[in-house]
C-alpha cells in the first residue's frame, strides 16, 4: 500500500491525498507554491520532469528530474519534485535527501515538510515525522491534512487520546476529511476495546 495511507479502501485514501502531491495551498512567503514551481521552472529537464510527474509517468519523471538536479543542485523546485517522485515510487529513504534540500534551499518549498513527514512515517521514523509536522502546524501548511497525518503517527505510537484529538482537529480544519477521520477514530476505539462506540463510528462512515 502506497506511503502512509493505511486505510482499508483506496477510495478513502485517495480522498485524503488529492492535492498533496503537487503541493496545493502553500502559504505565501519565501516558499514557492506548486503553481510557481511549475511556472518558474527554468530548465528543460525540470519542465519535462514536472510534466511527466503530473501525468503519472514516474520513471520518465525520475530520469528528467535527476538530470535537472544534476544541472542545478541549488534548485529547490527540482529537489522537491525529485523527492516527490521518489516517494511516489516508494523510495522513501531516497526521497529524504531531496525533500530536506527542498526545505533548506531558497526559496524554500515548505509544503515539502508534509512529504518529509509522510516519508518518515513510511519508514517508521515517527519522532522525525512529528518534528516535520511541528513545522507544518506552526506555519499552517495544509492544516487539515497535517493534522490527519499527525493522528496516524500518534496512533502508531499508541498515543490514542492524542491521535483522536488530531483527527478531530483535522475534521474541523477540513470537513471533507470527516469520513477518513471518523474511520481512524473508530479503529482507535476498537483498539481500546470500546466496541460499542467503535461500531457507532463505523456505522456513520
Amino acid at each position: 500500500m502506497p506511503t502512509w495511507r493505511i486505510v482499508v479502501t483506496a477510495v478513502i485514501a485517495t480522498a485524503f491525498w488529492v492535492g498533496v502531491a503537487l503541493g496545493a495551498g502553500v502559504p505565501l512567503g519565501t516558499e514557492m507554491s506548486a503553481a510557481a514551481l511549475s511556472v518558474s521552472a527554468g530548465s528543460e529537464s525540470l519542465q519535462k520532469g514536472i510534466a511527466e510527474f503530473t501525468i503519472g509517468n514516474y520513471e520518465e519523471a525520475l530520469e528528467a528530474l535527476t538530470r535537472a538536479r544534476r544541472q542545478d543542485p541549488k534548485s529547490s523546485s527540482a529537489a522537491y519534485y525529485l523527492g516527490a517522485v521518489k516517494k511516489k515510487m516508494q523510495d522513501y529513504a531516497g526521497s529524504l535527501v531531496d525533500l530536506k534540500d527542498a526545505v533548506t534551499l531558497l526559496p524554500a518549498v515548505k509544503v515539502a515538510f508534509i512529504d518529509l513527514a509522510d516519508a518518515y512515517f513510511a519508514l517508521s521514523r515517527y519522532d522525525e515525522a512529528l518534528l516535520a509536522l511541528d513545522v507544518t502546524e506552526r506555519e499552517r501548511i495544509e492544516p487539515g491534512q497535517s493534522a490527519f497525518l499527525r493522528g496516524l503517527v500518534l496512533a502508531k505510537q499508541r498515543r490514542y487520546g492524542e491521535a483522536t484529538a488530531s483527527f478531530e482537529k483535522s475534521k474541523s480544519f477540513d470537513p471533507k476529511l470527516g469520513t477518513v477521520c471518523d474511520y481512524q477514530i473508530a479503529a482507535i476505539l476498537q483498539q481500546e476495546g470500546k466496541f460499542r462506540e467503535a461500531r457507532d463510528r463505523f456505522t456513520n462512515v
